[in-house]
């Protein structure tokens, strides 16, 4: 009897890496489903080839940036965020160092934003700005939020000889925080306040008077400027799909753990959907999204005390 309870096990374990397999297959395919399937061969034809194949990143089918709606519908926009998703996104080891420093800083600064009536969004700019590391631009802007010595200490930040609270990273966000508020109450839209982060105010107003516009995604501002605010958004739209990436797999595998546990009890399993449960090192509550399931095992096994 014992035996045959551990051939199950065993047949259990082998189907359950197979259907994880298999999703995850299906998961990656789905995944890079823009692929641009050209394979780029850097031999003649007549010796070894190494082939590298391309991946087009996919465009969000829409996404806003501090709740203001980006116009993807427009070809224009459209293909300036696609531009900045894809030098973004294959800035090789430059890209995991954000997604690791954005782990470790966002904590930090998100509160702040919050606190100070900012869209969190705009913790990307920051990543936008600096790449989350107490840089120094050529000229002189300083720390996380590039800020320059004048306009810091315009916003009540100390610079002097020996201190200089630009590299506070609390301190300066406040600043930043204090800058963009200002603009935002200028301009009244936080994309046009983004974009006078890295233009300053009185280039963006002589622009707008210029061009007669107020719209930033209608108004040509020059190769910095005008990719600035795309470059934030992109920043996002990698983050968020880090984090769906994530999930979906955490989902598969959830889910997996779950349609175990339903054969093993309807295998005549003396364990409890609790024992079983907790067996897998997971518990009820990581399993509880897959209520259709949970339905399943309940059903199989009625006399289940949980």
């Amino acid at each position: 009897m014992a035996k045959k309870i551990f051939q199950q096990k065993h047949i259990l374990l082998l189907s359950a890496i197979v259907i994880i397999a298999f999703l995850s297959v299906s998961f990656l395919k789905h995944g890079t489903a823009g692929c641009t399937n050209r394979v780029v061969s850097i031999f003649s034809d007549d010796s070894t080839r190494v082939q590298n194949p391309v991946y087009q990143v996919p465009i969000p089918d829409n996404i806003d940036f501090a709740g203001e709606t980006v116009p993807l519908n427009l070809f224009d926009v459209r293909e300036s965020l696609d531009r900045e998703l894809q030098v973004n996104t294959y800035w090789h080891s430059q890209t995991v160092l954000l997604l690791k420093r954005a782990n470790r800083y966002f904590p930090v600064i998100e509160p702040i934003l919050k606190e100070m009536g900012v869209p969190n969004d705009f913790k990307y700019l920051a990543v936008a700005e600096s790449a989350l590391t107490q840089a120094v631009s050529p000229s002189q802007a300083v720390g996380f939020w590039q800020i320059l010595e004048g306009t810091g200490t315009e916003l009540g930040l100390e610079i002097n000889d020996e201190v200089d609270e630009r590299y506070h990273i609390e301190k300066s966000t406040y600043a930043a925080c204090k800058f963009l508020l200002k603009s935002y109450k200028k301009y009244g839209n936080w994309t046009m306040a983004a974009a006078s982060y890295n233009f300053g105010r009185n280039g963006i107003q002589r622009q707008m008077e210029r061009q007669d516009n107020t719209n930033y995604y209608d108004m040509v501002l020059g190769e910095e400027t005008g990719r600035y605010v795309y470059r934030i958004i992109a920043f996002k739209a990698i983050k968020l799909n880090k984090m769906r990436s994530f999930l979906t797999i955490l989902g598969i595998v959830i889910g997996v753990a779950a349609v175990i546990a339903m054969l093993a009890i309807g295998n005549g399993s003396n364990n409890s959907i609790r024992e079983t449960i907790s067996s897998m090192g997971t518990n009820l509550i990581n399993v509880k999204p897959t209520r259709p399931v949970i339905g399943a095992v309940r059903q199989a096994s009625s006399s289940s005390q949980v």
